[in-house]
């Protein structure tokens, strides 16, 4: 049994090996340091899951304390309590899915202006769905507050505000959502995990809202309006 961290149970638990290969690189001529390579089949025996990992020792990193080689453990699929899953949403659109399974990665792999980036296009992907090209937004000219229609990612936020799909408040998260984009894209600002950690969550809410809730809702429908069959009654002898 190892201790290795399972997504789904989202804590260290025991895991069964269930099978390995294990392959050894050794110089012949002795002028590098020998290595090896093992890779493993794992199972939760919390909640079956299974996964890779792939374990390295290299010769000369021998650890004296515990009197055996350093292990260096790669897990596929990646996870952590540091790492983000990418969630199953069964009614988004196949390009923004793309995009958004593209930002988690970058997430996770320390990309975060590519994140940043990402999150920003799922903005823009979200809009062209809808079809908003435009929407009313508020500016200071000169000391007067004026009402203008822009067709940048603020006024289509606000086009999705005007559209009844987003609530005031949450239109209103989402723009200060966008400047994390903005800033990565056109300053080239390096967003914090944990700006990032937060901002996937908007959008993940936001695509939740969005496509997901009308899915559900479609197929609660479905199940209501659909006849009931009574098992109780006698069925004729063919």
């Amino acid at each position: 049994m190892e201790k290795i961290f399972c997504s789904i149970c989202n804590k260290f638990t025991n895991h069964e090996i269930l099978s390995g290969h294990e392959k050894e690189f050794i110089d012949k001529s002795g002028e590098a340091p020998g290595w090896s390579i093992k890779w493993e089949i794992v199972q939760c025996k919390g909640c079956d899951m299974l996964a890779g990992r792939e374990v390295k020792t290299y010769e000369f990193d021998w650890d004296p304390k515990t009197e055996k080689h350093k292990e260096y453990v790669t897990l596929y699929p990646k996870r952590g309590d540091n790492i983000l899953q990418v969630k199953d949403f069964l009614s988004l659109p196949t390009a923004i899915r793309s995009i958004y399974q593209e930002s988690i990665d970058c997430y996770n792999n320390e990309s975060n202006i590519l994140c940043a980036g990402g999150l920003r296009a799922i903005l823009e992907g979200i809009c062209k769905e809808f079809s908003i090209l435009n929407g009313l937004v508020e500016e200071n000219k000169s000391g007067v507050l004026q009402t203008v229609r822009k067709r940048n990612l603020q006024g289509k936020i606000a086009g999705l505000y005007e559209k009844g799909l987003l609530t005031a408040h949450h239109a209103n998260i989402l723009h200060d959502h966008r400047y994390i984009g903005n800033e990565a894209l056109h300053e080239l600002k390096k967003p914090s995990k944990q700006e990032l950690c937060i901002a996937i969550e908007i959008i993940e809410h936001t695509l939740e809202s969005l496509f997901e809730f009308s899915g559900k809702a479609q197929r609660f429908r479905d199940i209501r309006t659909k006849p009931l069959i009574d098992d109780t009654k006698e069925k004729p002898i063919s």
